[in-house]
């Protein structure tokens, strides 16, 4: 298994540089296709982690390690990830004209990838030192306060944050004390809004990048859509699905050792990716992609305007440099649905 762990990390080096550099070689002829190009790439590099961190943290577990030595697949995905960011940032740079060092560039990396992996790093720490029968209460209580805390996390985050006024409804409960923040997205020329918590009072977050080339009624609309969110208890609902996928894993666990004690070892790891690709792949993007025409679908209700929030998203994605439709299984992969599919269900809306 070692050899096998030492294979996999170098078989994702060598497919970083060939991917790095074809993204390059597509940024000199067409920007959109090469930044599509790298955010297909990522998408890839984030199953090949899978095999690396499962065959590294068996490869422990086969012989006998520390305690402490159970978060050593953490730091052998942050390597993996500062590896990966250190290639693709030339590309990056050329196709976004970013003026931004690489250093500024692997620390915000780095810090994105902090507040992903956290959770999962408390709950391994839980396991090693904790083994009371209340274990699974304990861990959905530890990511339901972190979600708590993820406002104030994504202040520290984005370090010069503003506050801004908005003539949001007054009527509506969900908009009392609301508040929306301007963040610094000039840097990586990202334009976008979010949401975040999942109890009132909400947060939304969006890029000076995005409010300077919006009109006051579109950004409007993207706050509308980031409120329907909430309304339709949609980042409850991905929290909720995001936790049972830790007594899933248990289960298959469970399952595999009861029916298959007997299976090849590599099997049984190709097995249980297939089970994490299946659940926090295809039917996680699903269910967010179906809860973004929800919210799509709030703004425009609210809006009484198509035309407003359509605008707002074909300028979303010039600035974003995003491809107006996708094929098949770029569709099937993706957390957001196509423009041209969002316009087009847009259009088919009754208002």
């Amino acid at each position: 298994m070692i050899i096998l762990s030492v294979f996999c990390f170098l078989f994702n080096i060598v497919i970083t540089c060939f991917l790095s550099k074809k993204a390059f070689d597509i940024a000199l002829e067409n920007q959109e296709k090469a930044l599509h190009f790298v955010r297909i790439s990522f998408s890839v590099k984030i199953v090949l982690y899978f095999p690396c961190v499962f065959s590294f943290a068996f490869a422990l577990h086969k012989s006998s390690p520390q305690k402490w030595m159970v978060l050593l697949p953490f730091l052998h995905l942050f390597l993996l990830l500062i590896i990966d960011t250190l290639a693709f940032y030339r590309p990056i740079k050329k196709i976004r004209q970013l003026n931004l060092s690489i250093k500024d560039y692997l620390f915000s990396t780095i810090l994105d990838m902090l507040i992903i992996v956290i959770p999962a790093l408390l709950v391994s720490i839980l396991r090693i030192y904790y083994n009371g029968d209340n274990l699974p209460y304990v861990i959905i209580l530890i990511l339901l306060a972190y979600n708590i805390l993820y406002p104030f996390i994504n202040k520290l985050k984005y370090k010069e944050c503003e506050k801004i006024s908005l003539s949001l409804p007054k009527n509506d409960k969900v908009f009392s004390g609301m508040t929306v923040y301007k963040y610094n997205g000039k840097a990586f020329k990202e334009a976008n809004a979010m949401v975040v918590g999942i109890v009132k009072p909400f947060t939304v977050f969006i890029s000076d990048y995005l409010i300077e080339e919006l009109t006051e009624e579109e950004l409007l609309s993207v706050i509308y859509h980031e409120i329907g969110h909430i309304k339709m208890h949609h980042l409850l609902t991905k929290n909720v699905f995001l936790i049972t996928f830790y007594p899933v894993i248990i289960f298959v666990g469970e399952f595999m050792d009861k029916y298959f004690s007997s299976i090849n070892i590599i099997i049984g790891m190709l097995l249980m990716l297939f089970v994490v690709f299946l659940y926090c792949g295809l039917l996680f993007m699903f269910i967010s992609r179906m809860q973004e025409y929800q919210a799509d679908a709030y703004a425009v209700t609210i809006c009484q305007n198509k035309q407003i929030f359509i605008s707002a998203l074909q300028k979303i994605q010039k600035l974003n440099l995003l491809l107006g439709e996708r094929n098949f299984g770029e569709e099937l992969l993706s957390t957001h649905p196509s423009i041209k599919k969002r316009i087009a269900h847009i259009n088919d809306l009754k208002i």
